[in-house]
């Protein structure tokens, strides 16, 4: 649903990376533009991290650290 929502389909199950989650955990914070990763890596990224609760969607719509 979350990869509908985003118009990207999940091309590979994305592992548990603990430095991307990192990376896009700081890039919540700073709202950088450029992660460097795929749209299907950062949707499941972003997935897992709502998944665990590590971050919350602000009714805005945005997402920020939990």
């Amino acid at each position: 649903m979350l990869l509908a929502a985003l118009g990207v389909s999940a091309a590979t199950r994305a592992g548990a990376e603990p430095d991307d989650d990192a990376r896009v955990l700081d890039a919540l914070a700073a709202s950088p533009r450029q992660l460097g990763l795929s749209a299907s890596a950062l949707a499941a990224i972003v997935a897992r991290l709502l998944i665990q609760g590590r971050i919350v969607s602000t009714a805005d719509g945005r997402l920020t650290r939990r």
